[in-house]
């Protein structure tokens, strides 16, 4: 439960393989902070996409370290 006067924060989750992150992942990630007015979003890549089955997929742990490093450096996106 929040405490009373405490301050709450729009937080967003957004999920996609990111194999391998594009400029369209980073235009999503910048027009829903903005357009959501977010404080804080949560990129979360897939640990295995049904929907993209691929035998180049270099796996979740590489995948999520290229997300990681695409959203570095924007405010309030980890």
């Amino acid at each position: 439960m929040a405490e009373a006067g405490a301050a709450r924060q729009r937080l967003g989750v957004y999920w996609s393989a990111f194999n391998p992150p594009q400029h369209a992942h980073l235009a999503v990630v910048d027009a829903a902070m903005a357009q959501l007015g977010l404080d804080r979003l949560i990129a979360v890549p897939t640990g295995h996409p049904y929907h993209t089955e691929s035998e180049t997929d270099p796996g979740p742990e590489v995948r999520l370290r290229m997300a990681q490093a695409a959203f570095r450096g924007r405010a309030g996106v980890s």
